[in-house]
């Protein structure tokens, strides 16, 4: 009897411990994207961070989200390639106000308007941005 009280304890504790908290991710895109035709990307080269941030944990859940998405990583001629950035400093980050991502792909409507907004990003925001290799321009930006 003391085994099960013991085991309930412990996991009445780890429980404690996990607090889940929902973290605002918005992100903003460019209507002249081509999301349709987009299979492969790659990361851009020098993606620098501090020791306090592993860049293979945060490339790895890039990776995993994409590859959920019906991506794949290609290191020649990709169609997208990714870049992100921590900052350690709140900052002021002008986006926009759109349509979401999915109800636009459908209709592709290149016409809508950019209504802008600001967002007021706190310390360790995570800034990832997807650019269109050939177009070079960023087409997704997106940040937590």
């Amino acid at each position: 009897m003391k085994n099960i009280y013991l085991v309930f304890f412990f996991a009445l504790l780890i429980s404690g411990c996990y607090s889940y908290r929902e973290y605002p991710v918005e992100y903003d895109y460019s209507y002249h994207g081509k999301f349709k035709k987009y299979k492969t990307f790659s990361f851009m080269e020098n993606q620098s961070m501090d020791e306090t941030m592993s860049n293979a944990v945060i490339q790895s859940a890039i990776t995993k989200r994409l590859e959920l998405q019906g991506y794949r990583e290609k290191q020649e001629k990709p169609n997208l390639l990714i870049a992100y950035r921590v900052y350690y400093d709140s900052l002021i980050l002008r986006g926009y106000d759109q349509p979401e991502i999915e109800k636009w792909v459908k209709s592709q409507r290149i016409d809508q308007e950019y209504n802008a907004k600001q967002y007021d990003l706190k310390k360790g925001t995570l800034l990832i941005q997807l650019f269109d290799r050939k177009q070079e321009k960023s087409v997704w930006q997106g940040y937590a």
